[in-house]
């Protein structure tokens, strides 16, 4: 219960704004009167705006406002989405949300998608293409993968591929294997990994501090890239990039080595 009654403001301004509208609906004046009790026995304050009809042939009010905004209905297309902000509700929400436009730069790079890049202005997507180039050079060193025809009713692994911006400004790329797509028993066995406990990190880091032990750290680039398959996994060619003279629809890549998100990549590389 508000000073209003039962109904929020915003509802009962939608009450009054409905009665002004029965005139141009019926084609003759209301018989309700200009100001009617809210139910619950409390009167429409004053402050709550009240439309004439003379207000609606003038377009002021909130919906000439709206009307102002989306542009006069000098076409049908136009007629159409005055009557939407008039109406309001689902419609109208949808048709604001499919004209909303979200360009890749207002995401972060993680959430990009290979079509994201694709309408980044002609430098960006340079920059962006010669990273995920230089990831196929790094498969193509690595022989991560040979290309071979399709084999016949077998699935392949999807992918795709993941961006990022470095703390330097480097553009990276990266292709994923779609770890969800593999099927148990074919693609894949077992997937347990040995994983190092963070307590035994920490004694060993206690106990080179109490013994003057000389301690190092090395980063692997690439670490599961030196993995070797032992399953026979076949995966579709990277979106945007394919061999020449062969169709992603034909050919596909097996997999000799691991690759980021497969489900077995961890105990391959172990």
């Amino acid at each position: 219960m508000t000073v209003y009654g039962e109904k929020y403001p915003v509802q009962v301004e939608k009450d009054i704004k409905r009665q002004r509208d029965w005139k141009k609906v019926v084609g003759e004046e209301s018989s309700c009167p200009r100001r009617q009790a809210i139910p619950g026995g409390v009167p429409v304050p004053d402050s709550v705006p009240y439309y004439s009809s003379e207000e609606d042939d003038s377009g002021s009010g909130s919906e000439g406002e709206v009307d102002d905004t989306l542009g006069s209905p000098s076409s049908s297309g136009d007629k159409k989405v005055a009557r939407l902000s008039q109406e309001g509700g689902v419609a109208f929400f949808d048709f604001l949300i499919s004209k909303a436009i979200v360009t890749p730069e207002e995401k972060n790079p993680k959430e990009w998608t290979y079509r994201d890049v694709m309408g980044l202005p002609a430098g960006q997507l340079e920059e962006w293409r010669a990273a995920c180039q230089r990831e196929i050079e790094m498969l193509l060193k690595r022989n991560v993968f040979d290309i071979v025809e399709r084999p016949s009713g077998r699935r392949a692994t999807k992918n795709r591929w993941v961006f990022n911006v470095k703390p330097d400004g480097r553009k990276r790329a990266r292709l994923i294997a779609k770890g969800f797509s593999q099927v148990e028993g074919m693609d894949f066995d077992q997937i347990f990994s040995p994983v190092v406990r963070f307590e035994t990190v920490r004694l060993i880091l206690a106990l080179a501090a109490l013994e003057g032990w000389y301690t190092s750290g090395l980063d692997v680039w690439n670490a599961y890239l030196y993995g070797e398959l032992d399953e026979e996994i076949c995966m579709e060619q990277p979106e945007g990039f394919h061999a020449k003279g062969m169709e992603r629809e034909k050919h596909v890549l097996r997999l000799r080595r691991a690759l980021y998100g497969l489900k077995q990549a961890g105990l391959a590389w172990w």
